[in-house]
C-alpha cells in the first residue's frame, strides 16, 4: 500500500474496546505501507499500523497538503485542491488536471512559460548553428508543468576541447531539459517523463525548484552529467532511468569524474536540499 490516504470515519462495530484491527488507514497489515496518511479529526481513530502518518484536516487540505503529505506523487497521481483534500487526477488518456494550464505540442526547442501538460510530437535538438544562443533545448520556466516526451529524442550539441591526454580541458555543450528556477522564484511540481536524451553536456538539469519527478528517461553520451538536481527542496523522485556512457569525460587526471546522477546541495550553494529523494529502478552503464 503506497501513495494514499484515508479521511472517512472508521468505527468499531464489534464494540470490543481496544480492538487492534480498528485503525486509521489499515486495520492489520502483513505487507508494506509507504507514503500513506490518515486524518485523525475526520477519521476519529488515533492509531494505525506502522508507517502510516497521522495528520489533522488543516494539514491535509489545500496547499498545506503538499508539504504535510509530501510522499504523494503530485502532478502524476494527485492534484492539489483549494480548501479540500488532494484529488486523484490521472485520466484514462494519461493527462492530468493538476497542472491547471493548457496542453501544447512541442516540435522544436522552446521555453515553457505556462503551467500545463506539454508533449513532444517529434524528435528535436540543438544544432551547431543555434548553439551559441541556446544553452538548453527545453527550458521550463513555470510551476505545475508536466513534460511528456512520448518516447521522442532530444539531441544535444557538444563543443568540447579534449587534451592529448584524453581529459577534457574544457567542456561546452547544451542541456537537454532544464528547470530554471531562481532564489526568488522556485518552480514547483514539475514532472519530466518518457523522453530519451542524447549527447550534449547534461541530459537534465534542475535548479532552484521544489517537488521534481523524473521518470521513464534514458540519457546517452552526455559529456558532463546525465542528471543534475541541486538547490532543490521538497521531493525529488527518479524512477525508471537508464544512463549510458554519461559522463563521457573527466575534467583532469586529478579530478574525479562527476557522478552520472547528482542530487543534493552544491558545496558552495546550500540554501536548499531535498526533504526526500526517491530512486526506483535506476541503471547506470559504462559511465566514466
Amino acid at each position: 500500500i503506497r501513495d494514499t490516504f484515508a479521511v472517512g470515519s472508521v468505527t468499531n462495530l464489534s464494540n470490543e474496546p481496544g480492538d487492534s484491527s480498528v485503525n486509521g488507514l489499515v486495520g492489520a497489515n502483513f505487507g508494506t505501507v509507504e507514503d500513506s496518511y490518515w486524518d485523525t479529526q475526520a477519521n476519529i481513530q488515533t492509531t494505525s499500523v506502522e508507517n502510516v502518518t497521522n495528520r489533522n484536516t488543516s494539514q491535509m487540505t489545500g496547499e498545506a497538503a503538499r508539504s504535510n503529505m509530501s510522499g504523494l506523487a503530485y502532478g502524476e497521481v494527485w492534484g492539489i485542491q483549494s480548501n479540500d483534500y488532494p484529488e486523484l487526477i490521472e485520466d484514462t488518456d494519461g493527462s492530468t488536471k493538476d497542472s491547471g494550464g493548457s496542453t501544447s505540442d512541442i516540435d522544436s526547442c522552446t521555453i515553457i512559460n505556462e503551467s500545463g501538460t506539454h508533449e513532444l510530437s517529434a524528435d528535436i535538438g540543438v544544432t551547431r548553428s543555434d548553439y551559441t544562443t541556446r544553452a538548453s533545448c527545453i527550458e521550463i520556466n513555470a510551476s505545475d508543468v508536466t513534460l511528456d516526451g512520448n518516447g521522442s529524442t532530444i539531441n544535444g550539441y557538444s563543443n568540447n576541447d579534449i587534451g592529448s591526454d584524453g581529459f577534457a580541458d574544457d567542456i561546452n555543450g547544451t542541456t537537454g531539459i532544464r528547470v530554471a528556477g531562481t532564489d526568488a522564484t522556485r518552480h514547483t511540481n514539475v514532472t519530466i517523463r518518457n523522453v530519451d536524451l542524447e549527447s550534449g553536456s547534461t541530459g537534465i538539469n534542475a535548479t532552484h525548484a521544489k517537488d521534481i519527478e523524473i521518470t521513464d528517461i534514458s540519457v546517452t553520451d552526455a559529456s558532463l552529467q546525465a542528471i543534475d538536481v541541486h538547490e532543490t527542496d521538497g521531493n525529488v523522485t527518479i524512477r525508471n532511468v537508464e544512463t549510458e556512457n554519461s559522463p563521457i569525460y573527466s575534467e583532469g587526471p586529478q579530478i574525479p569524474s562527476r557522478p552520472a546522477i547528482d542530487v543534493g546541495e552544491r558545496p558552495d550553494l546550500h540554501d536548499a536540499v531535498p526533504d526526500r529523494i526517491n530512486v526506483t529502478n535506476l541503471s547506470v552503464d559504462d559511465s566514466t
